[in-house]
């Protein structure tokens, strides 16, 4: 039996939630319901929900890599009406490059707030991001299909960062052959060409491991390999973790770094030397809430024992990035743009990617479909430090599961996936958070619950 003490606790810890979760840009929502194909010129579609429509107005950028973050559809007209069905439209073709935008994003603002008139601009202010309830999107031309996942191929008709560099999606550049990725910087009608693949998923806290079939340690001093998350939000600066192998252009030794962003803050960046001789090799981040461990190790063993231990570092603290809507990506690019010194195309070979969440996991209980969507309480409640989530889906939907704390701050992502019909259970391991209130909240098609659960150390 709970104390009155805990009780009042409790009670009092929930009270505080639901006036900060009110705040909490995922009780109204924002979704895509059509966005343009790349190269086409339709207009962006979606809808809101929770907020009485004539309340509020939409803001639209879109991302030109190489050129920035454009208002849309105008800047003398930067907002988008939302209609009284909760729907609205965007025209995001009216400049004559729009079609081949990569990145859509909408805010949701109250009437009365003015947006930042973007054009042209690197990022999106942090602050539309915090404060405001948002949706952003990608799209590319071409996906292939690596490691049992979609990835979106980056092609870009200007230079764009990194470096600044020409991206290609051509298949001279990417492509995947016998399951193994290739990535290739090649030369064409005098301009250097350089791939990116971005993974369509998003994976959250987890174990993240590169294999790699090159001799990555003696690329041209020019070449940059990286291995890594971005989020397109400038939030956490992008919660970007890297793993990089390059020489930056330098005729020195040291051709390998791990990074947690900005890579110029005191601790967050540690280099070292990878051996020039070795092909085979494998390189992992465990990404936790309060820590990042990076590893390098001999032949393609996810786990424990490994032959060869090349290098291991540990990053931790407040500074770590809590999760959101990153990628898992992967570039071969050129440093500052510069040509490699030996004037020689150069060819990466990813053997293989896989990623092994932090979290328990989920597990299909009936294929029996239910009548309706529906969320269980947790069990058990209170908890330490592992419960489980059931939930009932009654048609194919993408579903999300969120955790979020008593002051409505995701930290963590149960479910981000498609789902068919059936009955299922996530499962949460606690272990490394503060005990107090958490609430978890399902999302799928118009359904959107919210319950509340205690761990207890």
């Amino acid at each position: 039996m709970l104390s009155p003490t805990f009780c009042f606790l409790f009670f009092l810890s929930f009270t505080n939630f639901n006036s900060a979760f009110s705040k909490n840009p995922e009780v109204a929502s924002i979704e895509f319901t059509s966005v343009p194909a790349y190269e086409t010129t339709s207009p962006l579609l979606g809808r809101v929900f929770n907020v009485i429509p004539a309340d509020y107005k939409i803001v639209v950028y879109l991302l030109l890599e190489g050129s920035g973050w454009w208002v849309k559809p105008t800047a003398n007209s930067p907002l988008t009406v939302i209609q009284s069905n909760s729907t609205f439209s965007c025209n995001v073709n009216s400049g004559s490059n729009d079609k081949y935008a990569t990145c859509f994003a909408a805010f949701l603002l109250p009437n009365g707030v003015s947006p930042p008139i973007l054009l042209g601009s690197p990022e999106i202010p942090d602050y539309m991001f915090t404060n405001y309830v948002h949706i952003y999107s990608l799209r590319y031309r071409r996906t292939i299909n690596f490691a049992s996942r979609n990835w979106w191929v980056k092609n870009t008709i200007l230079s764009a960062g990194p470096g600044p560099n020409f991206f290609s999606d051509d298949t001279r550049n990417v492509w995947v052959e016998n399951n193994r990725l290739h990535l290739k910087i090649s030369k064409r009608n005098d301009i250097w060409y350089c791939p990116e693949i971005i993974c369509n998923d998003t994976l959250n806290y987890g174990k993240y491991v590169f294999k790699i079939s090159s001799p990555v340690g003696n690329m041209d001093r020019n070449i940059v390999l990286g291995l890594f998350t971005w989020d397109m939000s400038p939030v956490e600066s992008h919660r970007e973790i890297d793993i990089e192998f390059s020489k930056w252009s330098m005729n020195q030794s040291i051709n390998s770094q791990y990074v947690v962003q900005p890579f110029n803050s005191p601790g967050h960046l540690h280099s070292w030397i990878f051996p020039v001789s070795v092909i085979n090799s494998s390189h992992i981040f465990e990404w936790k809430h309060n820590s990042v461990n990076f590893s390098s190790v001999s032949g393609f063993n996810s786990s424990p024992p490994y032959d060869t231990v090349y290098q291991s570092w540990t990053f931790s603290g407040s500074s770590v990035p809590n999760h959101n809507r990153e990628n898992v990506r992967i570039n071969l690019w050129l440093f500052q743009g510069n040509a490699p010194s030996n004037s020689q195309e150069a060819e990466v070979i990813v053997y293989d990617f896989s990623f092994a969440s932090n979290s328990i996991g989920i597990n299909t209980i009936s294929t029996v479909r239910p009548n309706g969507y529906s969320l269980y309480q947790n069990y058990p409640n209170p908890f330490n430090p592992k419960t489980n989530i059931k939930f009932d889906i009654p048609k194919y939907s993408i579903v999300k599961l969120m955790i979020y704390n008593s002051l409505g701050k995701e930290v963590a992502m149960l479910v981000n996936q498609e789902l068919d019909a059936g009955s299922y259970q996530a499962d949460w391991d606690a272990s490394g958070f503060p005990s107090g209130v958490y609430y978890y909240q399902l999302k799928a098609e118009d359904f959107n619950e919210t319950k509340n659960m205690f761990f207890l150390k």
